[in-house]
């Protein structure tokens, strides 16, 4: 009974009337730019022109309509704008452009439909890291005002952190290179890795012709971005972390370790300097070198490694500037700045190096730039430079025109007004490209196709604005205006901030001074009582000819002198422990100002009541006179050297190495190897803090 239904029922389906189902209609949306395939132009070069093509999956168009809606910064639809579409089979190329735009970021809202009905336009973009993540599906394109000339800006504290060379070569290094030198910047922050460039012991490997693993990355295309640069008016700041396989024990681990022998660390970095010379003007010394991901060895290991990195770069005719890695974290977690310091890094040092993306609004980043800059003065390091910072927006919720406008662009301009009114010399945004070092968020100025997001043209702008950006000090108008004033060559320069719509500057005309908008834009100054009055929407804006100085209530950080510091001697002493001594805890990662919960690096070493600990003490003389003297062990309360005093004697180039038996017992603290030369000067010593076995 219920099998003659069942056939019944499956009767009267198979005489039932089908119906279509209507398919989706999605154009493919492909943006070369400007022709270029460069989605940025100057204001001042003529007619901003941008193509886009819209594709469809199949079949051609029939009588297609077009309209494009260009949107700016604050989503107001601009005029101005013209189209022309030409149809060849499957694409339709649109031609937008403006004869005498205006300076800013616009995004352009394109809609297709013909006999069909409307359809869907879409594009998925790489993030450049093999992996698809959504992305606003307008094109993005900036008008930027024209970079200013090196003879009239010959520096800026405005920076960029590019990554250029540690990209992959499927994003273009041309388009990335111009599109650095449109931002009007005089400072890049370039990569590269030692592993990369010297795989094999002495062999320079410069076409990449046996490089290992990321095989994109080697010292000739490193060479040509950073002549680029130069040849532009930019300086590049490099930096690296690693070591090539070859020279160290650590197995698997060269990513945070450091050589076994800092001669060929010496040779190396001695050797590049020469050969990025002029193009770099400045060197850091590892990376981070304070968290866990990039560093496993204490402050004393470190120490040795600049010292024997600055005596390096020094003999470069060149003599770049020699930066402390950048510290990622509160330097003083742990006591590691403190330790650092006492092995004497000081006088190796030209410029202190920190990190930070903490919060703006609740004053973390004020905090974390204070600290920076306090534990730099007090070891006589006078310049502190922040080379990254950013906001990094979400990818499951790319940056839609209101998050770009309140958290990327707000973030740049808060970031880098406090670091340079709290001391700062020059600060970095992280980065030029999409770079997305966590699943879930992504840093960068460009989407995957190199489109600007607003950070991108307020860069521009910033650059632009404030040029050389001399600090000159701050004050609070009458009106409840924040005013921060830079000199500029001969020109005065206030930053002016408050979050009413309309701001009234005390100035009694507007004669000589030029107000703009974050976005590059003329703002029109109108007198009312008491001064000018600028409709500023709620955003800061620039006032160019201003003559305030005598208004300002904060002044600047006094500078400070380096310390009298002896020229290094050329020797360098590193202690060398067993591994297994170190002391890292992996498993208990702590938050930082950002909220960022990380690994730390190793603080130091720890100790097992009596037990014997060997010690061998290298001593490296990078100087061109045998050294020769007394190695000297100084133990804290409880603990005990087998002798006092070990003799050395090392040539010049080469390297010595004195052994020690160590034995704790007690709290631990600091030991410290000394080496005395026969004369009786302190050449070098090296600072170790030993704590109990947890």
């Amino acid at each position: 009974m219920h099998f003659r239904y069942l056939i019944a029922l499956l009767s009267l389906f198979t005489v039932l009337p089908t119906f279509a189902i209507a398919q989706e209609r999605v154009a493919r949306l492909e943006f070369p730019g400007n022709g270029e395939g460069i989605a940025v132009s100057t204001i001042g070069s003529g007619p901003a022109v941008f193509t886009a093509e819209l594709i469809r999956p199949q079949g051609q168009w029939q009588a297609p309509q077009c309209a494009v809606e260009v949107l700016d910064f604050w989503d107001r639809a601009q005029s101005g704008w013209s189209v022309d579409a030409q149809v060849k089979g499957a694409t339709i190329t649109l031609t937008v452009s403006a004869e005498q735009p205006e300076p800013g970021w616009y995004c352009l809202n394109i809609t297709v439909r013909d006999g069909e009905g409307e359809w869907t336009v879409d594009r998925t973009l790489d993030d450049g890291m093999g992996r698809d993540i959504p992305q606003l599906k307008s094109p993005m394109i900036c008008l930027v005002p024209e970079p200013r000339t090196i003879e009239d800006v010959p520096d800026c504290p405005v920076a960029i952190d590019t990554l250029i060379t540690s990209s992959n070569r499927e994003v273009s290094d041309e388009i990335q290179l111009v599109l650095t030198r449109l931002l009007g910047v005089r400072w890049a922050r370039e990569r590269i890795a030692w592993g990369w460039i010297e795989s094999r012991p002495g062999k320079y490997d410069m076409d990449g012709s046996s490089m290992i693993g990321n095989q994109y990355q080697h010292a000739t295309r490193a060479r040509a971005i950073t002549d680029d640069f130069y040849n532009n008016g930019i300086s590049v700041l490099e930096v690296f972390h690693g070591v090539p396989a070859w020279t160290t024990d650590e197995e698997g681990n060269e990513f945070k370790v450091f050589p076994n022998d800092l001669r060929v660390f010496y040779r190396w970095l001695k050797d590049m300097a020469s050969i990025f010379s002029p193009s770099v003007k400045a060197w850091s010394i590892w990376n981070e070198q304070d968290i866990g991901f990039f560093c496993a060895e204490p402050p004393d290991q470190y120490a040795a490694m600049v010292k024997a990195g600055s005596l390096a770069l020094r003999e470069s005719p060149a003599r770049p500037l020699v930066f402390l890695g950048a510290f990622a974290r509160d330097p003083r977690v742990g006591g590691y700045a403190e330790i650092l310091f006492e092995n004497g890094v000081s006088p190796y040092v030209d410029v202190y190096d920190f990190h930070s993306y903490a919060p703006v609004n609740n004053g973390m980043l004020a905090e974390a730039i204070d600290t920076n800059l306090t534990v730099a003065r007090e070891h006589g390091i006078p310049h502190a430079w922040l080379t990254e910072t950013a906001y990094a927006f979400p990818k499951s919720s790319p940056p839609t025109l209101s998050a770009s406008r309140q958290k990327q662009v707000r973030y740049l301009l808060d970031a880098y007004t406090t670091a340079f009114s709290h001391g700062v010399s020059h600060a970095f945004w992280h980065s030029l490209r999409p770079a997305a070092p966590f699943a879930s968020h992504q840093f960068g100025m460009l989407n995957a196709n190199l489109e600007p997001f607003p950070v991108y043209q307020a860069m521009a702008v910033m650059a632009n604005q404030l040029g050389r950006g001399q600090y000159l000090g701050s004050f609070t108008n009458a009106n409840g205006a924040s005013v921060q004033l830079y000199q500029d060559g001969d020109v005065e320069v206030a930053y002016v901030d408050a979050d009413s719509d309309t701001i009234v500057i005390d100035s009694e005309d507007s004669s000589g001074l030029v107000a703009t908008d974050v976005m590059g834009g003329r703002l029109a100054l109108s007198a009312v009582d008491g001064g000018m009055a600028v409709k500023n929407d709620g955003w800061p804006f620039y006032v160019r000819g201003t003559a305030w100085k005598g208004r300002i209530t904060q002044q600047p950080v006094p500078p400070v002198a380096p310390a009298d510091n002896e020229e290094p001697s050329g020797v360098v002493v590193r202690p060398r422990f067993p591994r297994e001594c170190v002391l890292f805890t992996p498993d208990k990662p702590a938050s930082n100002w950002d909220g960022v919960a990380t690994n730390w690096a190793p603080r130091g070493y720890a100790f097992k009541e009596g037990e014997s600990v060997p010690a061998s003490v290298e001593v490296y003389n990078f100087s061109s006179r045998t050294v020769s003297g007394d190695i000297w062990a100084n133990m804290p309360a409880g603990a005990e050297a087998d002798t006092q005093t070990q003799p050395y004697t090392v040539e010049p180039g080469g390297r010595a190495v004195v052994t020690f038996t160590l034995t704790f017992e007690g709290e631990g603290g600091v030991v410290t190897f000394e080496a005395v030369t026969a004369d009786g000067d302190l050449a070098d010593l090296s600072v170790s803090k030993w704590t109990p076995k947890p």
